[in-house]
């Protein structure tokens, strides 16, 4: 199931989190709000999550996906690493995002360090994950995440992005779970052309916006 609207760009990913909280709420009667939890993409989706979390009182935690870039030119994403999975975008690359695997697993580790405080995370076992980006362009981290999540067997999985290409949308569709997407455009060109403002976000406002404290 896929819902959305053709709207404005967002003001910022704070913005884009409410309007998505909003359209959540339609699919939130019958779900258990006691076995819910949000799940945020680090680190541009942690601040869009936080606004979900909020809005409905809900549990946050985040999810690490590092992108590999192309060896001459890093802003070109062909492939995604998790704590345990990996997806390979563009096997021209295949041996050098090998190559690149153990480094970007150490950088994963230090931020979870990081960010929890060496507390755990939170349970995903049974549970009803709200998983959330800022945004999906090749869809790379979402796989990567989605791969990384069914190892801790959730009950239900409803992914929530504000805005999508088309065609990385429809394969991501194919996965079976529930998509909500606020703006789904043929025409995408980068994630951040959606936000008026598309700061970069640092590791401090990620572990600031996680309720350590009401970790178990």
């Amino acid at each position: 199931m896929v819902l959305f609207n053709q709207m404005k760009e967002f003001n910022d990913r704070k913005d884009a989190g409410k309007q998505l909280a909003k359209r959540i709420e339609t699919l939130m009667d019958g779900m258990n709000p006691r076995k819910t939890l949000v799940l945020g993409l680090t680190r541009g989706g942690v601040p869009v999550a936080k606004e979900i979390a909020d809005y409905f009182n809900l549990p946050l935690d985040v999810l690490i996906v590092r992108k590999i870039g192309a060896p001459l030119n890093s802003e070109y994403a062909i492939a995604a690493v998790s704590q345990h999975e990996l997806v390979i975008g563009d096997h021209e690359f295949a041996n050098y995002v090998k190559e690149q695997v153990e480094h970007e697993r150490f950088e994963i580790k230090r931020r979870l360090a990081y960010y929890r405080d060496e507390k755990p995370p939170l349970l995903l076992k049974g549970k009803i994950v709200i998983l959330v980006d800022d945004g999906l362009a090749t869809g790379l981290s979402m796989g990567v995440a989605l791969r990384e999540l069914a190892r801790l067997k959730p009950e239900k999985i409803i992914i929530a992005i504000p805005v999508a290409a088309s065609d990385s949308l429809g394969l991501l569709v194919r996965e079976g779970h529930p998509v909500i997407a606020l703006r789904v455009t043929k025409n995408f060109s980068s994630v951040g052309n959606f936000y008026k403002v598309f700061n970069q976000i640092t590791d401090e406002e990620v572990r600031s916006s996680l309720p350590l404290a009401k970790h178990k």
